[in-house]
């Protein structure tokens, strides 16, 4: 898939990899590498955190009794699998058409496996703990990648176009 931004910005998305082809106003892309935008996923990892603290900080049922105590538990496991799904779902989603291609231990698995086994076991916060973790490295892997390319491409910028060579007959000048 490709497509061109307002300010002439090529992007080409191949295999669900990004690859920036020659933009123009010398900035990088603002996609990671799945083509998702940057805003969208700081917004996924901010309201993912902010579902995780409200269940984790729900009052606990220690001093809740009866069915007040099993509404604050549902409620709790609604907050866990929203902000999961919010966090993680891309993953999972990977993880299983990365399997159905025969590439079966890559991260997106590993990930996948680690949160799916921690809400197994009861531990929903962990489960999607990790994968909130996950989304913050990930997002800043992409910035770091993001920035490197666009002190690359200034520095390809200012590289001279011809030198002069100087040999027996004199100065010539080469590309």
């Amino acid at each position: 898939m490709s497509h061109e931004h307002a300010t002439g910005c090529s992007c080409s998305h191949a295999g669900g990899h990004f690859h920036h082809r020659g933009c123009s106003h010398g900035t990088s892309c603002c996609h990671s590498e799945t083509g998702e935008s940057f805003r969208w996923r700081m917004f996924r990892i901010i309201v993912s955190a902010i579902m995780l603290s409200a269940a984790v900080f729900l009052p606990f049922q220690s001093w809740l009794t009866g069915e007040a105590a099993a509404r604050v538990e549902g409620l709790r496991l609604i907050l866990f699998a929203a902000a999961y799904l919010l966090a993680g779902a891309d993953i999972v989603w990977r993880a299983f058409k990365n399997i159905t291609r025969g590439l079966v231990f890559d991260e997106n698995f590993l990930m996948a496996l680690a949160s799916l086994g921690a809400f197994a076991i009861g531990e929903h916060a962990e489960g999607v703990a990790v994968m909130l973790f996950y989304q913050v490295g990930e997002f800043l892997q992409d910035k770091a990648v993001e920035r490197s390319r666009s002190a690359i491409s200034s520095l390809l910028s200012i590289k001279p176009d011809y030198a002069n060579l100087l040999t027996d007959d004199g100065e010539q000048r080469v590309s």
